[in-house]
């Protein structure tokens, strides 16, 4: 998952019991980190084709800080592949080359190429001379869908581009603009231009927040009924992934038997799953609607899911992350989620996206630190959007009531729109 997002308490140093953040490396110990630390670039890109997500996404929060020295060294060794019908011509014709190491250079270039290359590999794959350049070929068709088929060269290449959005320096950005450019566009071009957009659109909403919360939904599993008749089939599977296909995550491109799932944009590289897939350069996550989420449904005006604290901090590695607490009236909604799907993967989303996946391994409290590979634009970004949302009022009262100062200081400051005082709904008294 990505920045193996950990959830940390803000009760304890340590993350939540249990809780191994699947897009944030959690439990990686401290020998495993100085060992890639020693081990330098080299050691650490290397990490980063592991398929073992945990590993990959540790190497990967490990090269982001390192700052512009990381640019520099992404930039040296990723660039950007050509996508003209010849050059690729040339690289599926390579692939039955007598050297292997010009057969590994084609292979890893033609990953990167991605869809512009589907032709001439499938044409390939069916009826190149070699059988080397034929079994290559099918290889590499399959490694064009689900990121857990992916090349080791893809699989770089992808964290690769996350690391220099969470960098977001004026050099990485620079070279994520020079990854982008290639025409027709490549996979590369596609994922380096989805991390330019995302940082766009943290800019739009720090200059102008709309209102959102923190939401956590399951990743389907297969072996539940979330709901009767709700089972995901692999037929019923395919329907919504051709819906994403040609309606993007218009709700209305999912099967008729109802709305249980909708497509997310995934802000974070995915642990294996089979709920991912990509549209247009950017990737997505099948969660539920309604069922095994938090906020759930049917909230009364009394009861309200409120983000009573929410600020962007650093995390131990020095990386940007977010700090957030829940209103001690919806706490116990997160306990129940977590406590009852012990091994399940959990999104932490905001506005609809996905800020990182985290596998359950024990209950969860209502606060704590989501951590990742994100920019300190990204998470102020977000920060800015949850305090434009619904003011806590409840928390705030109950605050009030307890006389906690330091709480009361801490919730003005970040909702301002606290001081305009209660709505004639609001339970301040």
């Amino acid at each position: 998952m990505t920045p193996i997002p950990t959830i940390a308490s803000t009760r304890h140093r340590a993350m939540l019991p249990g809780v191994t953040a699947v897009c944030i490396a959690a439990f990686l110990t401290a020998s495993m980190a100085a060992d890639a630390e020693r081990g330098g670039p080299e050691s650490i890109w290397e990490a980063m084709s592991d398929t073992d997500y945990e590993k990959a996404f540790s190497a990967a929060r490990s090269l982001a800080a390192g700052g512009d020295a990381a640019t520099a060294a992404i930039e040296k060794r990723l660039k950007p592949p050509r996508a003209d019908a010849a050059h690729v011509a040339r690289c599926v014709a390579d692939l039955g080359s007598t050297k292997y190491a010009t057969r590994q250079a084609m292979a890893e270039e033609l990953s990167l190429i991605g869809e512009p290359a589907r032709a001439a590999l499938e044409k390939a794959a069916a009826g190149a001379d070699s059988a080397e350049a034929r079994s290559a070929a099918k290889g590499l068709l399959e490694s064009l869908g689900p990121f857990d088929r992916a090349t080791a060269s893809r699989r770089q290449a992808a964290w690769a581009v996350r690391v220099l959005e969470t960098i977001d320096t004026a050099r990485s950005r620079q070279v994520l603009g020079a990854l982008s450019q290639p025409k027709p566009p490549t996979w590369l071009a596609g994922q380096a231009q989805a991390a330019l957009d995302r940082l766009a659109e943290a800019d739009r909403l720090l200059g102008a927040p709309v209102g959102t919360t923190l939401e956590f939904r399951l990743l389907p599993d297969p072996s539940k009924h979330v709901h009767t008749g709700a089972l995901l089939s692999p037929e019923n599977l395919q329907i919504y992934a051709r819906g994403l296909t040609e309606k993007g995550t218009d709700p209305s491109g999912t099967p008729s038997n109802g709305m249980y799932y909708r497509w997310f944009d995934a802000g974070c590289e995915l642990p294996p799953t089979p709920y991912a897939s990509t549209r247009e350069g950017r990737s997505y996550v099948l969660l539920p609607n309604a069922y095994e989420a938090c906020p759930p449904e049917g909230l009364s005006e009394t009861d309200p899911w409120e983000i009573a604290e929410v600020d962007a901090v650093a995390d131990e590695a020095g990386l940007p992350a977010i700090r957030f607490e829940l209103g001690a009236r919806v706490t116990h909604y997160l306990t129940q989620l977590t406590r009852d799907n012990q091994g399940r993967y959990m999104a932490v989303l905001a506005g609809g996206d996905v800020l990182s996946v985290m596998r359950v391994e024990g209950k969860m409290e209502g606060a704590g630190t989501i951590t990742g590979l994100m920019s300190r634009r990204q998470a102020r970004a977000v920060v800015a959007a949850v305090r434009a949302g619904v003011p806590p009022h409840w928390s705030f009262g109950e605050a009030i009531d307890k006389q906690d100062i330091e709480r009361v200081k801490r919730m003005l400051d970040q909702f301002p729109t606290l001081f305009h005082g209660p709505s004639p709904k609001d339970p301040i008294h």
